[in-house]
């Protein structure tokens, strides 16, 4: 076999080895709108995995460091905190009332929304068990 017909070979290898293709695994409604939910990096999930890790060793600026400016959450009493101060604040004060609180993940799952009229934004759905022991 030639230089040549082996390279050729190696990228069809290459080419058929390789999934690019996105997988349509579900969908969710947006103001009337059906909008295509697609599997996500896998590396979104090693994000909240990190996440929590820092949650269970209080190590605060590994969390604020994951988090984006904007970042918006829920408390536990359906209050809205909006940016990564508010959410410090929050953190302080609930792990301050439960100190031995921990976070293990059971399982979580990457998946791309894909707006039409906005960026495309990556959830990462999880499973975990909160232990306030």
């Amino acid at each position: 076999m030639t230089n040549k017909s082996l390279t050729i070979l190696l990228v069809f290898l290459m080419i058929g080895c390789s999934n690019t293709n996105t997988v349509k695994i579900g969908y969710e409604q947006d103001e009337g709108n059906i909008i295509d939910i697609n599997s996500g990096d896998v590396e979104s999930t090693n994000v909240i995995k990190k996440y929590f890790d820092a949650y269970n060793v209080r190590d605060y600026e590994t969390i604020q460091s994951l988090e984006h400016d904007d970042v918006t959450f829920y408390g536990p009493n359906g209050e809205l905190v909006v940016g990564i101060e508010e959410h410090y604040k929050l953190s302080k004060e609930f792990l301050t009332a439960y100190p031995n609180t921990q976070w293990t993940i059971n399982w979580s799952v990457s998946t791309d929304v894909m707006f039409d009229e906005k960026p495309i934004e990556n959830w990462v759905t999880r499973a975990f068990h909160k232990d306030f022991p």
